[in-house]
């Protein structure tokens, strides 16, 4: 099914010749970068005329959530703010019940309750299930799955109707579960290098600092690396090379990694900003912009903004993504994951001597409009529509 016959089918949802709906399943509106894809993905799905909905399984408060638009039309397990656990029974209730009006369901998460929610209300409802992968699956499972529930994960990856990657080299740990290879898709995620270099201009809080600096953003937990990210910067400083290491984000994490500064002597040059609602301020104005992750899905998302603003890269060379995203280090510099040493080693090189990898990043901007979001989303609509369509004709 192409797209233009998806956006020329009629109103009426679940019957053939209808315009296809698609209903996104989140655990929650947390501020991360899945869930930027996530809403990003459907705010484009519904530009091109699929009608895409979101679920979302429990409300939280009190901690920085995503904005959104408030013409997108959001579904909610439950209309009070309970436990995630708690939320669980009046979920899948309502889940099962919306599932019957739309023609494909799609989990936007590799992990979580409304991936198996999802899987069993897609059962039960008999319509096609995909799943959007954002991050190494194994390594997901491990970190944020309960022990009990990791088994029950993995054979839902194994039995679902279509599975789309967000990099190439996500795809082993899905192959793993089972999944046939004629399921298993990979459609890269992108940014809109317009809209962030425009945000890059606005000024907004906390202010640049000063000195140069370089500049970390993602959620404060073990995957993001921020511990070896502190580690190299205190090496750095200890070489003679003064400069500032900014930290945007919030997380589980925080209390440890200020512990961490303080007992390494750098408290004095590293900021821990929390939550910024507009990170590409500071991201434009660095000196140095470092991804330190252990492990990404696509590389991270804020790799390709960082790009998108011309600024020098050192990326750790994890799975998955950022080798593909730099080109083998044509846009950036890779260093081992995991390896403060090396880190260190690419961080001291540019401040020392910037002009390599600012030659580079000079060629960041063109690079980043290589990974078009809006041709995500035709891929995206293309590959559920043929879900769809197989569902109607069986």
């Amino acid at each position: 099914m192409t797209v233009s016959r998806i956006q020329n089918r009629a109103e009426s949802a679940g019957t053939p010749g209808s315009a296809l709906r698609v209903l996104l399943l989140v655990d929650h509106l947390r501020e991360n970068g899945g869930l930027r894809v996530t809403i990003d993905l459907m705010e484009r799905l519904r530009a091109i005329g699929i009608q895409a909905d979101l679920f979302v399984l429990q409300r939280v408060g009190g901690e920085p959530t995503l904005p959104l638009d408030p013409q997108l039309p959001v579904r909610y397990a439950t209309d009070a703010r309970r436990q995630l656990r708690a939320a669980l029974p009046a979920g899948l209730v309502r889940l099962v019940a919306l599932a019957g009006g739309y023609d494909v369901i799609v989990s936007a998460s590799e992990i979580g309750y409304s991936l198996l929610l999802g899987r069993l209300a897609a059962r039960l409802r008999r319509r096609p299930y995909l799943v959007l992968v954002q991050a190494p699956l194994v390594g997901a499972i491990a970190a944020w799955t309960p022990r009990g529930l990791q088994a029950l994960t993995r054979h839902v990856h194994g039995s679902v109707d279509a599975s789309i990657c967000v990099s190439h080299g996500l795809v082993p740990d899905i192959l793993a579960t089972g999944l046939p290879p004629e399921r298993v898709h990979v459609v890269d995620v992108g940014v809109d290098v317009d809209r962030v270099r425009e945000l890059g201009r606005q000024v907004a809080d906390p202010p640049r600092p000063v000195a140069r600096y370089l500049v970390g953003v993602g959620r404060l937990t073990e995957q993001k690396g921020f511990d070896l990210l502190i580690r190299a910067h205190a090496k750095v400083v200890d070489r003679g090379h003064h400069h500032r290491l900014i930290i945007v984000g919030e997380g589980a994490d925080r209390a440890a990694l200020t512990e961490l500064a303080r007992r390494l002597g750098v408290s004095d040059t590293v900021g821990f900003t929390g939550f910024v609602p507009n990170p590409h301020w500071l991201i434009a104005g660095a000196d140095l912009f470092v991804l330190s992750s252990r492990r990404e899905g696509s590389g991270g998302l804020v790799l390709v903004e960082a790009l998108s603003h011309g600024v020098p890269v050192v990326a750790a060379d994890c799975v998955s993504g950022p080798r593909d995203i730099l080109a083998d280090g044509r846009f950036g510099a890779l260093v081992p994951a995991d390896d403060v040493e090396a880190l260190a080693d690419a961080i001291a090189a540019h401040l020392a001597d910037p002009a390599p990898l600012r030659e580079r990043a000079e060629h960041g901007p063109a690079r980043a409009r290589e990974y078009d979001p809006a041709r995500t989303a035709q891929r995206f609509a293309e590959i559920a529509g043929q879900l769809a369509a197989r569902s109607e004709d069986g």
